[in-house]
């Protein structure tokens, strides 16, 4: 597949969510791999930051992500999103092999 092919933006439903959620599921540990409910709550509260690279309508890739006020990425600061926070904390980057 060619990079140049892919259509990047945001996600759109939660069915879209749960798509990048079954990314996340087979491409990490599963100590590691976000939860559904996770995936769900930050699509929900921060759906301009849960970015998505589509091969037509199939979902290949994800940038999940919440906003915190903490200066630093912490646990606690990853725990919620804050929409007045300044600080973007990327909680996944994930592709299927293409």
């Amino acid at each position: 597949m060619n990079i140049d092919a892919l259509e990047y933006r945001n996600l759109q439903s939660l069915e879209e969510a749960e798509a990048a959620w079954l990314i996340e599921k087979n491409g990490y540990p599963e100590d590691e791999a976000a939860g559904l409910d996770n995936t769900n709550y930050r699509f929900t509260h921060a759906p301009h930051l849960f970015y998505g690279a589509f091969a037509g309508n199939e979902l290949v890739g994800y940038i999940m992500s919440t906003q915190a006020a903490s200066p630093l990425v912490t646990h606690e600061s990853m725990s919620q999103h804050d929409p007045q926070g300044s600080t973007v904390c990327v909680h996944s980057v994930q592709d299927i092999k293409l």
